[in-house]
């Protein structure tokens, strides 16, 4: 159908070239119907809250499939090769000399190598924009470097430092206290003079230190964001990239401070795309724990595919399986569309899988297939959810076959999207056709009679199986110590064990625990009803329903990670003792972190309205939900 003539009154006018324009087009018409359904003098009161739904259904599902902004983000462990992978499909690749292979233009090696996330996108030339880090943070790194310097501290560090190797790097080249290695003439490293290391010692006391190496910094003067090659038009762009994101990466360029995230500007489409605007993202590597915020995040973002990459031999990497596993307790919607396994082998390994006979595979190909069939089984036995899995040796396979699985990636989402807003379409001009009709009516009040019992039935919110601390808990069993005195000293505030996000977590897993059971049982009955051909004119009805909870409980488990949020930020960061205590028990033998744990149990035991409220607030909103979803229902009682 055509809509050159469209009027746009409700939803915002697709830009030419939009994908899904026409789909667009009859969301409107199916607005504007409402609307005017709305006006009528004689509508029946039961109807005033399904045109509202329907209304804010239909606004939500078309302003999902509107924005054409998708982004492709690369999860996986230190050294297993997914920045090689993306520098290759993305083109970002260079040769040195005709003798060389090429290589990536962003900073590779054995892992732990770029200092934070990299995004690739579009835009009108060549050029790099950073987001610092806050001076905040950057200070308490430079204070626990200073710590670690300090002589003093040198018994109770244990040789470890909770910085990362790439942020030690970075203070260092910004300070300029750098290892000077003196060789013998024969190569042989005949002395290293550690810079850093002489002044913690001149100075002796870690405060001092770290205003001397603050100072050394200059942060004051590296208040620059964003640099272009037009600055340098002559540049050959890829070796221009190169140059400038090491120099980022590295802590070396005297303008710009240390970065929480760099922006790659290209002025070709990402993956050749024309009609999307996709962004591709790099996350920093898992190193110990996969259950940050930074990871998690992309897997619940509504427009967000998440490619999570494993080396060939041990896939699916367990961390994987932990994300999958967290998403699933967390209700995070749309895995299987959302979610991609990426093996990345090496040469030759796919031909060493042998077959059930011992002998190994005839093909590159036959390796791939009996490899998927390993890792979807293993995904099965985990109850975790289908994701297709595929294969990119950046050494052998097809760049442009790896692109379009990408693609595909995407235009799976979009469809489901798609599928979503054409479903509420539908409902909605069943709903605006059949008002009148009497006999619809009769049919949709039998309909919601067998809806309203199960709601009479299940007011009450189910059995809290998880608590909110638990996800915290895990992820301090499965951090190294370091990272957890990392954290402990900064309050909770560490991107490798950042307590907000857990609670928050744990929060919305812990209701997830309760609501999810009530809301299959929900979906079962819808599904028996639309069954059965006697209720197919309630099959709106029904649907609608179905969704109203859906999205409510989605809502609710969104709210809820907010609250845990809060327990950090409202109840448990404010509280030093509790901080001291945990504090002091570095250097005091083996067992640290259990005792930090006792602190923590310890914690929770004394405040449990914490818990208690977090549960009752889920309470109260479960019973909203069941309300909202009431008030769309017919009732014998309601006029005809």
């Amino acid at each position: 159908m055509t809509t050159d003539n469209q009027v746009w009154l409700n939803l915002p006018e697709p830009p030419v070239g939009h994908p899904d324009t026409a789909l667009l087009a009859e969301a409107e018409r199916a607005l504007q119907s409402l609307g005017e359904l709305t006006e009528s003098p004689d509508i029946r009161n039961a109807f005033v809250q399904r045109l509202g739904v329907s209304r804010e259904e239909l606004i939500s599902a078309a302003n999902l499939v509107l924005d054409t902004n998708h982004t492709i983000a690369f999860v996986g462990n230190i050294g297993v090769g997914k920045t090689t992978a993306l520098c290759r499909v993305a083109g970002l690749e260079m040769q040195p000399s005709m003798l060389e292979e090429t290589v990536p233009v962003l900073e590779v090696g054995g892992g732990g190598t770029t200092i934070c996330e990299v995004h690739l996108v579009n835009g009108p030339d060549y050029g790099l924009i950073v987001e610092p880090r806050s001076e905040a943070e950057l200070e308490r790194e430079v204070r626990e470097f200073a710590r670690y310097l300090t002589p003093s501290a040198e018994t109770q560090r244990g040789g470890e430092t909770p910085l990362s190797r790439e942020v030690v790097r970075a203070i260092r080249n910004m300070s300029g206290l750098l290892p000077e290695t003196h060789r013998n003439a024969d190569g042989t490293i005949n002395n290293v003079v550690d810079h850093a290391r002489n002044l913690a010692e001149e100075l002796a006391d870690a405060d001092a230190l770290a205003a001397e190496i603050w100072t050394r910094m200059g942060i004051h003067n590296r208040t620059r964001r964003e640099i272009w090659r037009s600055e340098t038009p002559d540049a050959e762009p890829l070796q221009w990239i190169q140059e400038h994101f090491k120099m980022l990466n590295y802590g070396q360029h005297p303008e710009f401070s240390l970065p929480r995230r760099v922006e790659v500007i290209l002025p070709q489409r990402i993956l050749g795309e024309e009609l999307l605007s996709i962004r591709v993202v790099d996350t920093k590597g898992i190193d110990g724990t996969a259950e940050r915020a930074d990871l998690e995040l992309h897997l619940n973002e509504p427009n967000t595919v998440a490619v999570l990459g494993s080396s060939f031999n041990d896939a699916p990497a367990p961390t994987l399986q932990q994300l999958l596993e967290r998403a699933v307790r967390a209700r995070f919607p749309d895995l299987e569309t959302k979610a991609a396994i990426l093996v990345l082998p090496h040469s030759g390994q796919a031909l060493d899988v042998k077959d059930e006979l011992g002998d190994r595979v005839r093909s590159t190909a036959e390796g791939y297939h009996r490899k998927r069939q390993e890792v979807e089984l293993q995904l099965q036995d985990r109850d975790l959810p289908y994701v297709r899995v595929e294969f990119f040796n950046v050494n052998e396979d097809d760049a442009q076959q790896f692109s379009s699985f990408l693609m595909d990636l995407v235009s799976a989402l979009r469809a489901t999207h798609c599928a979503r807003l054409s479903e509420v379409i539908s409902d909605a001009n069943a709903l605006v056709q059949n008002y009148e009709n009497v006999q619809v009516w009769e049919v949709q009040k039998q309909a919601a009679r067998r809806l309203a019992v199960w709601l009479e039935n299940n007011q009450q919110v189910g059995d809290f199986s998880e608590r909110l601390q638990d996800s915290l808990f895990v992820a301090i069993d499965r951090a190294y110590a370091s990272t957890l005195r990392a954290s402990v000293r900064r309050l909770g505030e560490w991107p490798n064990l950042e307590y907000a996000h857990h609670l928050g977590f744990g929060t919305r897993a812990m209701v997830a625990s309760a609501v999810s059971p009530k809301l299959e049982g929900f979906k079962a009955i819808t599904a028996n009803l639309l069954q059965d051909p006697e209720l197919e004119d309630a099959f709106d009805l029904v649907q609608q329903a179905r969704r109203t909870l859906e999205d409510g409980t989605e809502a609710l488990l969104g709210r809820s990670y907010r609250t845990g949020v809060a327990v950090h930020s409202a109840h448990m960061q404010p509280d030093d003792p509790f901080w001291d205590r945990c504090d002091r028990e570095w250097g005091q033998g083996s067992g640290y972190k259990g005792r930090v744990v006792g602190h923590h149990q310890n914690w929770f035991n004394a405040y449990p309205e914490v818990v208690e409220r977090s549960q009752e607030r889920a309470g109260v909103e479960w019973q909203q939900i069941l309300e909202r979803v009431a008030a769309i229902l017919p009732s014998d009682d309601t006029e005809s």
